[in-house]
């Protein structure tokens, strides 16, 4: 198999405030021996983060890594345009691969999704499937939701629905060698050079929520589809943000996300975003109240 790699393949990582698990993300790329470029991209965060990475690239413990610095948190889409952007138009790389720091994998992984991007031309996207650190399978495709889709997402009964919706929608059939899907999240993702020169990277406007869908609806535009392959996977270990505080923060970034998704690629019609604007605070309100509960419970732990 290792004779049909591409021999340049990046790697880009958008760190904010992580950076000793960042690190650890590129040495386990290094370590695999099929990356040529590693390009972190620093999304503003704390001083102190940043002089991690700015130690570990002066010392040198892998050739071709780069560190951009963004001194202003512009985003998760924005940050990772800027390495998608150096990845692309600076490096000879072929496939870019999107990885959060929060994951671990192996040369397999690596190895399967190049394979599959060189086999199969019109994959603009591949990854494995993902797992939770306990080995259970975690969900990391899905459908481009509609506007019954969206609406039902922000409430917590139409969010079982929707993620029941979402799951159902591919049938993974552990013998195929890929199987076609809408989008994948972008935790592990290996993106075709070319097809981001074609259909352009994420949508900025989106900050953090729902960039995956822009970004999956671009190359679906430009003919590109997206792919799990079924035979590996990694794990993503998800950063805890069960305060209050964050809890709140990021229930209101995905319902408005989600209504500039709809409106933007969706075309949502003006009676839709009445309805959105109406009840929209009401689900808001609704987790606030869940988030209140849990909250309370960690307290008496």
């Amino acid at each position: 198999m290792n004779n049909v790699l591409e021999p340049s393949i990046a790697l880009v990582v958008l760190n904010y405030n992580d950076s000793d698990r960042t690190i650890v993300v590129c040495q386990q790329a290094f370590q695999t021996g099929l990356f040529s470029s590693f390009i972190v991209v620093n999304n503003q965060g704390l001083e102190s983060e940043l002089k991690k990475l700015q130690d570990f690239e002066r010392s040198q413990a892998i050739p071709g890594f780069t560190l951009l610095i963004s001194p202003n948190n512009v985003g998760y889409c924005s940050g990772c345009n800027l390495g998608l952007a150096f990845a692309i138009n600076q490096t000879s790389s072929s496939v870019v691969f999107l990885i959060n720091s929060d994951v671990s994998f192996d040369r397999a992984c690596v190895e399967k999704c190049c394979h599959k991007m060189d086999h199969y031309p019109q994959i603009g996207a591949v990854a494995p499937l993902m797992k939770k650190p306990n080995g259970q399978l975690d969900i990391n495709w899905g459908i481009l939701p509609s506007f019954q889709d969206g609406l039902n997402s922000i409430f917590y009964f139409g969010q079982k629905r929707f993620s029941a919706k979402q799951t159902s929608s591919v049938k993974i059939d552990p013998n195929a060698e890929i199987v076609s899907v809408p989008w994948i999240r972008s935790s592990f993702l290996a993106l075709r050079s070319n097809a981001l020169k074609e259909s352009g990277l994420f949508d900025e406007s989106f900050f953090l929520y729902c960039g995956e869908y822009s970004l999956f609806t671009r190359l679906k535009e430009k003919g590109y589809s997206g792919a799990l392959i079924p035979a590996c996977s990694y794990v993503h270990n998800h950063l805890d943000h069960s305060t209050w505080k964050k809890l709140h923060r990021t229930k209101v970034g995905s319902v408005r996300s989600m209504y500039l998704y709809l409106s933007k690629y969706q075309k949502i019609h003006w009676w839709q975003k009445a309805i959105w604007k109406m009840l929209s605070p009401f689900a808001i309100f609704e987790y606030d109240l869940l988030y209140w509960r849990i909250s309370l419970k960690k307290k008496k732990r």
